[in-house]
């Protein structure tokens, strides 16, 4: 296993090396739509993350984007578990930039440094959020093909198929955000997340 995952990280960075960065447009190159939406995430939040610049690009996507991640906040999971999925989804794709920008997130909604590690490799001493995070984990690395004690102990912390589906659309909601900080090498613009040894 140690071996395998060698080999996926080393192609990923030869990946990486051959791909060129995106330019992150400025903000008079946004569409108008975009740049008000930008601009009033800046006003809320102080400042707007690198990446809604980018994906402000396509007004529509950017749109739908945050629409479907405010949706997603008002499902099954509280904004800790949320993040909980998000660092660990994180980690399964080498989403640097998510990684950062989740662990911010991540202690802003009660973790500590060393659970967000933790999380990262998959692991939490709460059976709940273990649960959680194993199922997420799982969902991305099998397509969705979770084995029976996956869900079964999903299944025991009380979730019911309501749940299963608001976990799927979160997942979902990480991996638009993971893919496209990868595709484009975007800057990152947190606080660099610390490396975790995979095993």
């Amino acid at each position: 296993m140690c071996a395998l995952n060698a080999a996926i990280l080393l192609r990923e960075t030869e990946i990486k090396k051959e791909m060129k960065k995106t330019e992150l447009p400025s903000y008079d190159q946004l569409p108008t739509k975009s740049q008000a939406i930008v601009r009033a995430l800046a006003e809320k939040f102080g400042k707007a993350p690198d990446l809604f610049k980018l994906m402000g690009l396509s007004e529509n996507a950017l749109e739908n984007y945050l629409n479907f991640k405010k949706c997603n906040s008002k499902g099954t999971f509280n904004a800790r578990e949320i993040e909980a999925i998000n660092l660990v989804i994180s980690e399964v794709t080498s989403s640097k930039y998510c990684q950062s920008g989740h662990t911010v997130f991540g202690k802003i909604h009660g973790l500590s440094d060393g659970e967000i590690l933790e999380i990262r490799m998959g692991r939490h001493s709460n059976p709940r959020l273990q649960a959680i995070i194993s199922i997420a984990k799982e969902i991305v690395v099998m397509h969705g093909n979770v084995s029976e004690k996956i869900l079964s102990n999903f299944q025991d912390q009380g979730f019911d198929t309501s749940a299963l589906i608001d976990l799927n659309a979160l997942v979902v909601d990480a991996l638009l955000t993971n893919y496209i900080c990868n595709m484009t090498q975007l800057e990152i613009d947190f606080p660099i997340a610390r490396q975790v040894i995979k095993s």
